[in-house]
């Protein structure tokens, strides 16, 4: 996404910095990452998913080199009660478009709000220029944003029934507490109080649940409109709480990337001139800007907007594909093992409507592959030893009789001939006479127990 915007420190050359791939692919392996993390059921929640990528972000930093590395992805909570946010250094508004488009906007919208306090101090600091050069204590103090004065700022992005309010300030070069660089003016967002973070993700937790429980927008594009607008009403609330000390805005980036990949989703691009955590901050109201969300990207046709071919295989090398889906089996349940598969079988055949399922698509490429018989036996493997690591921790025998015979049932281990999806694949047994045979020893032995 165009938002994946950084510089990094200590280059001699910030433009060539700037010209770096370096951060779009380790923002984007975290990504993936993180889908997996999901998939898998590693992250269940808004919560871990927003932590798993404060530690990528700050493992981004230390790579580039950042000062102060250790702040990023730092939760509030552990640095500070609050804290400023740099909107924008102009002085890289020069060569970064992003960020000038953002410094004047930023502006604009200063502007727009003559009747706030931060917009008479915008006007001020143009006017009164010479008055900070010439060291004007008193109106340098004016200038500032106390704490007392907080609640006459806030009121310029009121948010309902919510403590999120944000206070705008106006700061001179001069300023111990931001870097401005020669352009004169600063812009400063002041966070919330931290006792609104855990708000914040309260209130998320059960939109998150229902956009990682969400299966009916393949096929939907009503449903699948609701589902943009539900990522986007996450992202306003964690845009507002900003829980981190630095790198909040990106942290959500990532999040929104991470939640479109688990879902299947390719990755849209921000229709010109948007600006998604500023946009987020200027509108005070969660539904709202949920509702425009969708339209701040630029969506294909509704077909061509899903992954043709799972994220994480690569085309080239079926090897590695493999090594990939052994690693997805690892972390799987038993009952998500036999899952995948049971969907896989029921999917194939059904062309037009091939992505009802997230699941579908990585072993429809496989099976596509030359190394598809080994990779099914290589995967029920997995799934066998796990069904009887199962049985062996089940001390109740008719309970292990339950489990192997399920595990029958299941497509993975079952013989389909006739279903053109295992056709190259079917014809192994080994599997069900490794499970009758376990069924067989347990009957033996009860049936060695005298009865009373």
């Amino acid at each position: 996404m165009e938002e994946m915007y950084t510089f990094i420190s200590k280059s001699a050359q910030l433009k060539d910095a700037w010209k770096s791939d370096a951060w779009p692919r380790s923002c984007l392996a975290s990504v993936n990452e993180a889908a997996f993390q999901m998939e898998v059921g590693q992250i269940k929640t808004a919560r871990e998913l927003c932590g798993f990528l404060a530690l990528k972000r700050k493992e981004i930093a230390k790579a580039s080199n950042s000062e102060e590395f250790y702040l990023f992805g730092a939760p509030r909570e552990d640095v500070e009660s609050g804290a400023w946010t740099r909107i924008v250094s102009p002085k890289y508004g020069d060569f970064i478009t992003p960020l000038k488009k953002k410094y004047d906007e930023l502006t604009k919208k200063l502007k727009q709000n003559e009747n706030t306090t931060a917009a008479k101090y915008l006007n001020l600091t143009r006017e009164q220029k010479e008055a900070y050069a010439s060291g004007n204590v008193e109106l340098y103090q004016a200038l500032q944003i106390q704490k007392a004065e907080l609640e006459k700022t806030s009121s310029m992005l009121p948010v309902p029934d919510e403590s999120f309010d944000i206070a705008v300030s106006i700061f001179h070069n001069g300023d111990p507490y931001t870097v401005i660089g020669e352009i004169e003016g600063g812009f400063l967002l002041l966070h919330s109080p931290t006792e609104s973070i855990e708000k914040a993700f309260s209130k998320i937790e059960p939109v998150f649940k229902k956009i990682m429980d969400a299966n009916d927008y393949f096929t939907n594009e009503e449903k699948f409109k609701e589902l943009i607008q539900d990522i986007g009403l996450v992202a306003w609330h964690i845009y507002h709480a900003m829980p981190y000390h630095r790198g909040s805005a990106a942290i959500v980036e990532m999040m929104i990337c991470s939640l479109l990949k688990y879902k299947q989703i390719q990755l849209p691009r921000y229709n010109e001139d948007v600006i998604c955590d500023l946009k987020a901050m200027y509108e005070p109201d969660p539904e709202k800007f949920s509702t425009e969300f969708y339209s701040y990207f630029i969506w294909p046709d509704f077909k061509n907007r899903f992954d043709s071919d799972p994220w994480f295989l690569m085309k080239e090398n079926s090897k590695q594909n493999l090594k990939i889906l052994e690693k997805y089996f690892e972390h799987y349940s038993l009952e998500k093992c036999y899952e995948v598969f049971n969907v896989a079988r029921e999917k194939y055949v059904d062309k037009i409507n091939a992505h009802q399922h997230p699941f579908v698509d990585k072993f429809i490429f496989l099976k596509n592959t030359h190394s598809w018989q080994d990779a099914w036996k290589k995967l029920a493997d997995i799934t066998e030893k796990k069904l009887f690591e199962r049985v062996a921790q089940c001390q109740i025998p008719v309970e292990k009789l339950k489990l192997l015979n399920d595990a029958k049932k299941a497509v993975l281990f079952k013989e389909h001939p006739e279903n053109y999806f295992f056709s190259r694949a079917s014809g192994d047994t080994k599997y069900i006479n490794a499970i009758n045979e376990q069924i067989t020893n347990i009957e033996t032995r009860l049936r060695s127990i005298p009865s009373r």
